[in-house]
């Protein structure tokens, strides 16, 4: 009976930070949706309603190994194994580096295809231009949005939720002033816009780090307690829900094609 309630009061402490970094992701995409609408026109608002598709893929990279860890290492930590649980939230800071790097580089790299499949066309040259510099902007911000996605949920397990509401706050505010300044003062387009969420996310992970500095802490960064073997057990156990975000992505990405093949690209705004 101990450790049901362990175990209940944990998934429950765990999902409020659940709730949280998703609602900083959300948090940007509508400060972001707000500035570019008042500021860069109809046509970057198209482009910009292209791109939440692919800010929802990138999370949901950062939910599978995100929600499979936190399963795990509560399980472990209510079974009394804190080394064991550090092991699974090494693999995990592996695993989210990894996919960090990839999802950079193919970023970079396949922009023009990635805005194409999100239903991006150059017959509308302005939409095409406006979402492909807001993608090389906001491609600067994936390893600190699945940072803060991945090791949000571990700070809950070690009793410091109050630094991940602080972040959440922090990263709206720095966001809404970078879009503000890009908008008003520097004038650096989509690009910039894309900048300025990569900082404010930023801010967040440094607040978030802060935490992993402490020594009194379940979950360190010590290499040498990394439990390979459970990297294939985080991700089935991650991938139901991942799933389920994907199924919603896929539904907009064809919405978008709809419109585009109908209507015109400033629909999307």
């Amino acid at each position: 009976m101990k450790k049901t309630n362990i175990l209940r009061n944990l998934y429950k402490e765990t999902f409020i930070v659940m709730v949280m970094f998703e609602l900083s992701i959300s948090l940007s995409s509508l400060i972001d949706g707000w500035t570019i609408s008042k500021f860069l026109g109809e046509e970057s608002m198209a482009a910009f309603g292209l791109l939440i598709s692919f800010t929802t893929i990138i999370a949901m990279f950062g939910g599978i190994i995100s929600s499979g860890s936190q399963t795990i290492c509560a399980k472990l930590t209510a079974a009394g194994k804190p080394r064991e649980a550090n092991g699974v939230f090494m693999i995990t800071c592996v695993m989210g580096a990894l996919i960090s790097v990839i999802l950079l580089v193919c970023s970079f790299c396949f922009a023009d295809e990635i805005i194409y499949f999100l239903g991006a066309r150059k017959e509308f040259p302005e939409i095409w231009k406006a979402a492909r510099n807001y993608l090389l902007g906001y491609t600067f911000a994936i390893p600190g949005i699945i940072y803060i996605i991945v090791l949000s949920p571990f700070l809950q397990l070690d009793g410091d939720k109050k630094r991940v509401q602080v972040s959440v706050i922090a990263l709206a505010i720095v966001d809404i002033i970078g879009d503000l300044l890009n908008a008003l003062v520097f004038h650096g387009g989509m690009f910039g816009m894309g900048i300025a969420t990569a900082i404010g996310e930023y801010v967040a992970v440094i607040i978030i780090h802060g935490h992993f500095r402490n020594k009194d802490i379940v979950y360190q960064f010590l290499f040498r307690n990394i439990l390979w073997k459970e990297g294939l057990k985080v991700l089935n156990t991650g991938f139901p829900v991942a799933m389920r975000r994907f199924s919603n992505t896929i539904k907009a990405i064809c919405m978008n094609y709809i419109m585009l093949m109908f209507v015109s690209g400033t629909a999307l705004t």
